[in-house]
């Protein structure tokens, strides 16, 4: 008797945050017009930005040896990094997971491209660039080597000494055009 209450419970608790992770997924949709980016301008401060000097850094926060959502968003990266000056963008993975090394996860990263640079934050400082930025993460309930992430891709412009964030990308749609024309506009205003 006893199993079956943790059991149901467990089913109903499933459901529940399924419900939830659907309306979650589409109220966040809710803010992005048809060109799949949003406008977000926030003032960011991170210290492993503290010695970068180009005009434009794209992050992308996922997970070191992530096998699929990271894969496919690593490879357009990888892609749209050939379209852009090389001297005035970087491109960081920032990992999600706590219990992977520096060196696995920058073995991961270069596995797509030398050039990216591969982040790994202590708790504290990863809790604070993700809740400036709001970027969405959770552990996975059945696998605790795997995270459940969006995969949204944030352009920052530097403006004197910080970075400011200017745009969110949505994964799926990440059009090479309209970034490319960001990061083109962005560098003629400068």
């Amino acid at each position: 008797m006893n199993i079956f209450k943790s059991k149901k419970l467990y089913g109903i608790l499933l459901i529940l945050i399924t419900f939830l992770m659907f309306f979650l997924i589409n109220s966040i949709l809710v803010f992005f017009d048809n060109t799949g980016k949003v406008e977000k301008k926030i003032a960011t401060n991170f210290k492993f930005l503290q010695k970068e000097n180009k005009p434009i850094v794209l992050l992308y926060f996922g997970y070191t040896y992530c096998p699929d959502v990271c894969v496919l968003a690593l490879n357009r990266l990888n892609q749209l990094y050939s379209e852009v000056d090389k001297n005035k963008v970087s491109i960081y993975f920032i990992n999600l997971l706590d219990e992977v090394s520096s060196k696995d996860t920058k073995d991961y990263v270069h596995s797509f491209n030398k050039n990216f640079n591969a982040i790994v934050l202590d708790k504290k400082e990863l809790l604070n660039v993700t809740s400036q930025l709001k970027v969405s993460f959770s552990k996975s309930i059945f696998n605790k080597e795997e995270m459940n992430h969006s995969s949204f891709l944030y352009l920052l412009e530097k403006k004197e000494d910080k970075y400011l964030q200017k745009y969110v990308y949505l994964s799926n749609s990440y059009d090479f055009k309209m970034i490319t024309n960001d990061i083109s506009n962005i560098l003629k205003d400068d």
